[in-house]
């Protein structure tokens, strides 16, 4: 069962949306700004370590590209006012662990952008298979406004793209 509807945003989801761009745009930029550095102290010391100079500069542009993504899609959120609220059930729910740290997913059904959402160990107690998860997201960013399942708040803002 999926449903999907566009509706405008209100000023709620807009100050949310910008919000969560910037702290991943300020994140970014200091990680830019560490990369920058790395390419000035790697150039400074040695002209002959051209693979490690490279491949940190490809990870400079890489981030860069990302940042200016990030607010390509803010511009057109903001300019098309648009989000998606859909309705989709919970399919499975699954526990991964990895030397000894458990990370918790929740499987949902018939949504593209969102078919696995990693949620925090209390809600993931909260909540059960066939449950009805109530999801928005922005349209072209695809940055969650708000995702519900039986009138809980079950985002996790630790969650980046």
């Amino acid at each position: 069962m999926t449903e999907k509807e566009e509706i405008k945003f209100n000023t709620k989801d807009k100050r949310k949306l910008k919000n969560k761009i910037l702290g991943k745009g300020i994140f970014t930029f200091l990680f830019l700004l560490l990369s920058a550095f790395s390419i000035y102290y790697f150039f400074k010391i040695s002209a002959d370590n051209y693979l490690i100079l490279f491949i940190v500069s490809l990870i400079f542009l890489g981030t860069l590209t990302h940042i200016i993504y990030l607010f390509i899609t803010l511009k057109k959120d903001l300019d098309n006012n648009t989000k998606i609220v859909s309705t989709v059930k919970i399919i499975s729910m699954k526990e991964k662990r990895n030397d000894g740290i458990s990370d918790y997913h929740i499987l949902l059904s018939g949504n593209y952008e969102y078919n696995n959402y990693k949620v925090f160990k209390k809600d993931f107690d909260r909540i059960n298979s066939g449950d009805t998860i109530e999801l928005e997201y922005s349209k072209y960013g695809k940055w969650i406004l708000k995702i519900k399942c039986n009138g809980i708040n079950i985002e996790n803002n630790a969650n980046f793209k």
